[in-house]
């Protein structure tokens, strides 16, 4: 595995880029910490939004836009109560 991590633009513009680096949430961390709800495997859009600092329907509206890649990389959708 390479240490180095590609410049921003590339992992925009190229899925396979994405995809390679995809599961380093270990450096989303190193970040700022991201809020996951308490079962410590999901987020809320709100969350999300809050972590990238982004509206929630810019959020919404990227998800709608890349739904299939996202699904792909085990995004999926969980409803309840809150």
């Amino acid at each position: 595995m390479t240490s180095i991590i590609p410049n921003e633009a590339v992992l925009i513009e190229s899925r396979t880029a994405r995809a390679q680096y995809g599961f380093r949430t270990d450096v989303l961390d190193k970040v700022r910490a991201i809020p996951f709800l308490p079962d410590d495997l999901h987020v809320t859009t709100e969350g999300v939004a809050a972590y990238f600092d982004a509206d929630t329907k810019t959020i919404e509206k990227l998800v709608e836009r890349n739904r299939e890649e996202l699904e792909s990389n085990g995004f999926r959708v969980l409803e309840g109560s809150n």
